[in-house]
């Protein structure tokens, strides 16, 4: 997996990703509130290693793609799911905390990016693991992106995909909404479905779902698509407190 956009809202942010795996992996759960750390999480769960992709708190949202710059050979066994990664996070105080702290060793290359909204006042990160080191780059929270994952896209597929991103900007105005980014997810491409946004490979590797979350001061909520049975599910996380990591 996968291919993630963010758009900036006023007071928030929209963040939504393809999840692009192999159906033999099985449909996730939809999204549930489950407490980890001692604090309420929500996110759709994948049935085999019991993490996640995207997880989403009162004042976080995370979301990771496989894989980090490049594509790279695999070197099992690794001690544990990339999928992990984002709920161990929130047994951490600061961001900086587990940037620094948090062992990445024996675990998969990935990349991981980290919203946080507090106050009114956003800031996003990316933290790429290569196997090897972690690299760390805060991004403009105010300004769009897209990523995709290095292990399913080669860069001229991510090429691609920033340029169906930008011409899709250039035809929508602020403020932005999430029913329109979700139509890009479902329908942006150039035609072959191995490399379209919803792609399939042959029914080896398809878009198993589409997951965005809507996030301002007074709203903090998923919806998730499952795009075999196309049937969707949708929960909001109460804008009470932000005490949470």
């Amino acid at each position: 997996m996968c291919t993630v956009t963010y758009l900036p809202l006023g007071d928030g942010y929209i963040l939504t990703s393809n999840r692009d795996e192999s159906p033999l992996r099985g449909n996730a759960i939809p999204p549930k509130f489950y407490e980890y750390y001692k604090k309420s999480l929500l996110y759709p769960k994948d049935p085999v290693a019991e993490g996640s992709w995207i997880v989403s708190s009162s004042q976080f949202t995370l979301c990771l793609l496989n894989g980090g710059f490049e594509k790279h050979e695999r070197q099992l066994p690794y001690r544990m799911s990339r999928g992990r990664v984002l709920l161990d996070f929130f047994s951490f105080s600061s961001v900086e905390d587990f940037f620094k702290d948090y062992s990445l060793d024996k675990i998969e290359p990935f990349t991981l990016v980290i919203l946080k909204l507090t106050s009114g006042i956003k800031s996003a990160y990316e933290l790429v693991w290569d196997g090897n080191n972690k690299h760390i780059r805060q991004l403009n929270p105010v300004k769009p992106f897209i990523l995709a994952s290095s292990t399913l896209y080669d860069r001229r597929m991510r090429f691609e995909r920033k340029s169906w991103f930008s011409n899709w900007l250039n035809n929508h105005s602020e403020p932005f909404n999430q029913k329109d980014i979700i139509e890009f997810h479902k329908n942006a491409g150039n035609g072959n479905p191995y490399e379209n946004l919803q792609m399939n490979r042959d029914e080896k590797v398809k878009t198993l779902s589409i997951t965005s979350v809507l996030r301002s001061e007074d709203i903090n909520e998923m919806k998730y698509i499952n795009t075999s049975d196309l049937s969707e599910h949708q929960a909001e996380i109460p804008i009470l407190q932000h005490f949470d990591l």
